[in-house]
């Protein structure tokens, strides 16, 4: 994923790097490691405080994608909806396969389970609406940044024949951002009922971060340039963020996404856009990093759960006193080698019919 990116020093002046941004695919490649163990959890409360500070990875993965479709076609966002469908289904057919490959392993018959895997009607509708697949509940998030290149295809092809202007769409996100912060945020602290599960969608959680990344692109000189944006006072935002965030935890609980985290990713954003380059990782090294973190993504669930019906009981039985500790950077560690597979296959698929596309 490469971008026109804007470097600020602490003067405020900038200047334009035309190359890929090694910084948030370096971000992007963590951030994969902190949603694998939000699934696959430490115990007790370091699993609590580790999952309050993984909840920055899918906001800033929504921030992201926005960031990359200011400006964009209609043809060229048509193309990404169609990329991310492709993942969400390669990512189904995965999960079908380890659930097939559990259940004969187990004696059991693989043609009466995919008989049951036709989805009822209201899980249709939970799909089209709240965007919950069923079969494969981590998934949601393709599913909802379905809904955000839909939405946003919408709102540029009606513009295609004039100069494009975002104010409608910011306003939407903004909108949107108050009512999922009012019952996903307030409401909580306040001691009403948590109804984050529900925010959890493309409408109210997908959107407004979408809206966000597009704003941060449009306006990042004037943002940089206004707040004066140096790095170490964006760093101390981001462990102000941070430190907020796990406070709430530790006494309000937190829903689908803790206040600090909000600042926390806004400050993150700016961080890796005023500084796109990372001193030690090239450029193929930061496409590979950033190609990585999706694959980690889509395999991590069905991985742990295979591991778990059928290698945890004889690993905590090597390792009775570290294993709970240790059993998700074992899953981090397969789901990286998965990944690395995953994507060497993807590889030598587009060479074979890039090479089959010439030859015609």
């Amino acid at each position: 994923m490469s971008a026109i990116a804007v470097s600020a020093d602490t003067h405020g002046k900038s200047s334009v790097i035309p190359k890929r941004n090694q910084t948030m695919e370096l971000c992007k490649f963590i951030a994969s490691f902190f949603v694998v163990f939000i699934h696959a959890p430490f115990p007790g409360k370091l699993g609590g405080l580790v999952d309050c500070l993984a909840r920055f990875a899918v906001p800033m993965f929504f921030m992201i994608s926005g960031y990359f479709n200011y400006q964009a076609t209609s043809r060229q966002v048509l193309r990404r909806l169609k990329h991310i469908l492709a993942l969400f289904l390669i990512g189904a057919l995965f999960r079908q396969f380890c659930i097939c490959l559990s259940i004969e392993l187990n004696g059991g018959s693989t043609i009466a389970h995919l008989l049951t895997v036709i989805p009822e009607s209201d899980e249709i509708m939970r799909l089209l609406i709240l965007q919950i697949p069923p079969y494969t509940g981590h998934l949601w998030y393709l599913c909802a940044m379905m809904v955000c290149y839909l939405i946003f295809w919408l709102f540029v092809r009606f513009q295609e024949e004039c100069r494009a202007n975002y104010t409608v769409f910011y306003v939407l996100g903004g909108a949107l951002f108050s009512i999922f912060f009012a019952l996903d945020v307030i409401a909580p602290a306040s001691g009403a009922m948590e109804l984050g599960i529900h925010m959890r969608n493309g409408w109210f959680f997908g959107l407004p971060l979408f809206a966000s990344g597009v704003f941060i692109h449009q306006y990042q000189q004037q943002i940089l340039r206004i707040f004066s944006s140096s790095a170490w006072k964006l760093t101390v935002v981001i462990g102000l963020g941070m430190l907020l965030s796990i406070l709430q935890w530790d006494s309000l609980g937190i829903g689908i996404l803790p206040f600090g985290t909000i600042f926390e990713v806004a400050a993150l954003m700016l961080l890796m856009i005023s500084h796109p380059q990372v001193p030690f990782l090239g450029e193929k090294a930061a496409c590979t990093l950033g190609a990585l973190s999706m694959w980690i993504y889509l395999l991590h669930l069905p991985l742990y759960l295979f591991f778990r019906d059928f290698f945890r009981e004889p690993f905590l039985t090597m390792f009775p006193k570290m294993g709970t500790y240790l059993e998700p950077l074992v899953i981090a560690a397969i789901s990286l080698v998965a990944a690395g597979i995953f994507e060497c296959l993807s590889r030598v698929i587009k060479k074979y019919f890039r090479y089959a596309a010439r030859r015609k």
